[in-house]
């Protein structure tokens, strides 16, 4: 009898990769494994698991970022500030 595939690892129609989709706490993690191997793709998703499994529990300590108040700004607007409908004031 074949083993049952990993119902956590899946292949898209029309792609060749297998394409991993958890949710944890909430938020969904989905992604490409970008290999068309499914014991590959198995290890890959199950290593993107766990390291958010890590980052969730604090296991891991999150980088420091430096940036300046200009970059800080430029990101503001670029990525919130621009979209909202008082966007004349806030630039």
């Amino acid at each position: 009898m074949a083993r049952p595939r990993a119902s956590f690892v899946r292949r898209r129609p029309g792609s060749k990769h297998w394409h991993y989709d958890w949710t944890i706490r909430g938020h969904r993690l989905r992604g490409s494994t970008e290999t068309a191997d499914h014991r590959v793709a198995v290890e890959i998703a199950l290593k993107v698991r766990q390291d958010a499994l890590d980052a969730v529990h604090g296991l891991v300590k999150p980088q420091p970022v430096e940036m300046t108040l200009r970059a800080a700004c430029k990101r503001y607007w670029e990525e919130h500030g621009r979209f909202l409908g008082s966007s004349r004031t806030v630039w």
